[in-house]
């Protein structure tokens, strides 16, 4: 867990980029008394953005956050000791980063975007990652059941990925069935170039030779 927190937030490598340094950043607060600022390094339309949250909110909802602010590395104690300076988050999308972190601050109905299949495998595997599954599967569930079921190679491998990381065995099962019944023999290659296999288990990738 200790080597996951070091690669997904560090206040010392972001020290040393200074590209994200200068820049002007967006400012969203999603939390009227927040006092921690998060910033993931993925840009979004060649915009950085920094996140205003509560860090006790984050505490409560997310096993990740619970050790990384109140743990001795160096995030928690610079919060402890009022260093405003923000965590750089790594490698996550900056649109499952926000739509999380509105849902774990009670503000979903201030959602503006779009979520599609792409974006709820993100947020699944963003969820799975900080330990927050209980706040959010509720509204992966529901996203899942409004959006269009396409049959697609991308569409079907992003609904694995999403049931996999949601630890939904149930809905895992139903979108195998359907991707043995659909999925064309050359499926694998869109999967790699989508970057979706190497995100499934290994007994998945057996599987799918079957398929």
């Amino acid at each position: 867990m200790e080597n996951q927190l070091m690669a997904l937030t560090s206040r010392d490598a972001a020290a040393n980029d200074l590209s994200l340094a200068s820049e002007e950043p967006i400012i969203v607060r999603l939390c009227s008394f927040g006092s921690l600022t998060l910033s993931p390094t993925e840009k979004r339309n060649g915009k950085t953005y920094h996140f205003i949250v509560s860090p006790d909110m984050l505490i409560l909802a997310s096993s990740f956050f619970a050790k990384l602010l109140q743990g001795d590395m160096a995030e928690a104690l610079a919060v402890r000791s009022g260093d405003t300076a923000p965590i750089y988050i790594y490698d996550d999308d900056v649109d499952a980063v926000e739509v999380v972190l509105r849902i774990l601050h009670h503000g979903a109905k201030d959602l503006s975007i779009a979520i599609t299949m792409e974006i709820v495998a993100a947020i699944a595997m963003l969820s799975d990652k900080w330990g927050c599954l209980e706040s959010i599967r509720p509204w992966v569930s529901r996203w899942l059941l409004s959006l269009p079921h396409k049959t697609s190679t991308v569409d079907i491998g992003q609904r694995l990925v999403t049931a996999y990381f949601i630890r939904d065995p149930a809905d895992f099962e139903v979108v195998t069935k359907m991707a043995i019944q659909t999925l064309s023999p050359d499926f694998l290659g869109d999967w790699v170039a989508n970057d979706l296999h190497s995100l499934l288990p290994a007994s998945v990738h057996v599987d799918a030779k079957h398929f």
